[in-house]
Parts: C-alpha cells; structure tokens; sequence
C-alpha cells in the first residue's frame, strides 16, 4: 500500500516538472513571436529614407542708377538649410550634399541684402534660382521738430560785376499734416548771409530772409519740395518740384544724389538727409552744404 502512494506522489511530481517545462517554452516562443512582430510593425511604420542634393543660383537684382533694371550674381552669401550652410561662390552657386528628406528651414543671411526664408519639403524642392534685393537705407529721416544747418554760398554775375553771398541756412520742421494719403511736414527757413561785390564803393551788408515751404511724402514715400519763392534763388525755391525716394538701396553708398531736376541737384545721405543742394544756371550759382 506504501509502496503504491510512493509511486502515484513521484508521478504527480513527474507530471508537474513536465507542465513546468512546457509553460517555460511557452513563453520563450511568446517572447520570440512578440519580438518578430514589434520588429514588423517598425518596418511598416518607418519606411526607408533618402538622400538627395540641395542647389541653386542667388541673383542680385540692382539698377544701374537710371532706372534700369540688371541682373548680377550675388557671391560670398551665407545659404542656411536646416543645421547646415554654406556660401554662395562668384557665380552665385550654392549646393547642400546628402540631404535626407524631410522639411527644413531654408534661409538667406547678409548684411547687404533684405532677408530670405522660407519652410521647404525635400523632396520636391531641390534646386532654387533666388533673386536677392538689397537692404533699404533711410535718406531723408525728416520729423518734427527736425534742425538741419547749412553752410550757404550764391554767386550771380553779369557784365563782369559779381555779387556773393556767404552765410548759414536753418531749416526747421515744425509740424506735420495729413492730407488723405499724403503727409506733408511744414518747413521753416531762416538764411543770414552777408553780401559783397566787386562794384566800386560797394559797403558789405547782412540780411535775413525767413521762408516757408512744404515737405510732402506720399503713401509710397516719395518726398517733392513744394515751394513758392516768387522767383527767389534760395533752396526751397530753385528745388521746387524735386522729387526722390525716401528709401534707397544702400549699395549705392552713404550718398546718393539725383540729378532729375531742372533748376538744381541734390545729394543725400543716408540716416541725415539733404546733404548738399545746389543749383548753377548760366548766371548764378547757388549752393547749400549740411552743418552735421
């Protein structure tokens, strides 16, 4: 009877030690299964990647000074794409090596040239032509409460007689009002020179001369001097009618000049303003130099 329950008790190990084993490989083959499929899911989830090449051409756009557009290469520009950049070389090429594709910032940086950026996907943007515009200055910054100093200097001659005047113009811009899309800024000027003259018993005399006149600027910043002097020789007067741009691509330099005007010229410069008008007809030469 011992002997029997001793036989029955080691087969019921026996068994057990058997189930043991068979839940161990089951769940070693679970483990393997869930391994293959996480692995197949990541295949499905994650396609292959690709490389490509990022290039173009940068061109500077400029005009020649008469209006005239040009076209020129800009070179020596840094290319950002993503965390990578580059500088464009003296034909304006850029190119961006092993690329993978996805989206990427794409940006433009120089210190003569209006910023650039754009959000691009690669692929299908690959290959760019760029036109770059150059940054604008400020040329004539008026406001109120604006003093501007001028040296002055007027010679007229006739029949071997001359008369010259040497003094200082003041131009202040006392106010400003808005007519629709038209800002114009009222401008005051004092002139105080003294006149001489090769004319025999001549006596050098002092004068003041006060006049007004108007600054306008229109909704596309176009500044034009209107003045009504009667004829006079001063600045406001000869330069009636002058017209020019508030905002000049400052690749020109810190002065530029237009020459677009019947009576007289103008120079700017750049973050002042009027720099040096002038007018020289057949018999009188009139000239205004900015006190800075």
């Amino acid at each position: 009877m011992k002997i029997r329950e001793k036989s029955s008790w080691l087969i019921i190990l026996s068994d057990k030690i058997n189930i043991d084993k068979n839940l161990k490989y089951f769940w070693i083959i679970s483990i393997i299964l869930i391994a293959v499929t996480c692995k197949n899911e990541d295949e499905v989830t994650s396609p292959k990647r690709y490389y490509f090449t990022v290039k173009g051409v940068l061109y500077d756009f400029m005009s020649d000074g008469r209006g005239s557009p040009g076209m020129y290469y800009a070179k020596d520009v840094k290319v950002v794409l993503g965390n990578d950049s580059t500088i464009s070389d003296s034909k304006g090429e850029f190119i961006f090596n092993n690329i993978l594709d996805g989206e990427y910032t794409f940006s433009i940086s120089s210190p003569i040239y209006e910023p650039y950026s754009r959000v691009i996907q690669v692929p299908p943007y690959t290959y760019f032509n760029i036109i770059l515009y150059g940054k604008k200055g400020d040329y004539f910054p008026i406001r109120e409460n604006l003093v501007q100093k001028f040296k002055y200097h007027s010679t007229t001659i006739s029949g071997g007689v001359y008369w010259s005047k040497h003094g200082e113009a003041v131009w202040k811009v006392f106010s400003s009002r808005v007519v629709a899309d038209t800002t114009f800024y009222n401008v005051e000027e004092t002139l105080i020179y003294s006149t001489s003259s090769n004319t025999p018993g001549f006596i050098p005399t002092v004068e003041t001369v006060f006049t007004k006149f108007d600054i306008s600027e229109s909704k596309s910043h176009e500044i034009q001097i209107r003045a009504s002097c009667n004829g006079g020789n001063i600045a406001p007067c000869f330069l009636n009618g002058a017209k020019f741009n508030r905002f000049n691509d400052m690749r020109r330099g810190n002065i530029i000049e237009v020459y677009n005007i019947a009576e007289g010229s103008i120079s700017l410069k750049k973050d002042v303003g009027f720099y040096i008008l002038s007018s020289v007809g057949s018999r009188h030469y009139d000239y205004y130099e900015l006190i800075e």
